[in-house]
């Protein structure tokens, strides 16, 4: 089975119009007068979306969790004896362990969604004070084409 999405196609250009690294062609030609465009309202909104992703990954880990110790606790609580004699199943153990590990793999995401949030913001910033600056520079270059 093959994965693909929009980017996997040549010469794609997102539907929020970002066009990171890429030149202006209009000019006709290789597109040396061009410059690069980013679309940081959209950076902005990706980076939001993440920050809510992280917060409603709270609630499904809690939700997993309390289900996954409520049938623990049911496997233990109803069971009638097991080989080991001590009226708990290993089923039940399985169990924890899993939530412990499913617990860590949250953590695990709950970072990495934040930290992709933060390079989204940092870009967008880099981006803006890019652009504030060259516009200074060209408006000292070119005071009268303002």
């Amino acid at each position: 089975m093959s994965w693909r999405n929009d980017f996997d196609e040549p010469g794609h250009r997102s539907a929020a119009g970002t066009n990171l690294n890429g030149l202006s062609t209009s000019s006709g030609g290789s597109g040396s007068a061009g410059h690069t465009k980013a679309d940081t309202q959209a950076m902005n909104q990706a980076a939001d979306a993440l920050v809510g992703l992280r917060g409603s990954t709270d609630q499904v880990d809690n939700d997993a969790d309390e289900k996954t110790l409520d049938a623990s606790s049911y496997l233990n609580k109803n069971s009638l004896g097991t080989t080991e004699g001590d009226g708990s199943w290993e089923t039940s153990g399985g169990l924890l362990a899993m939530d412990v590990r499913w617990g860590d793999q949250v953590i695990n995401l709950k970072n990495l969604l934040r930290d992709i949030s933060e390079k989204l913001h940092e870009t967008r910033n880099s981006y803006t004070k890019r652009e504030i600056e060259e516009n200074n520079q060209y408006q000292r270059m070119h005071p009268d084409f303002g």
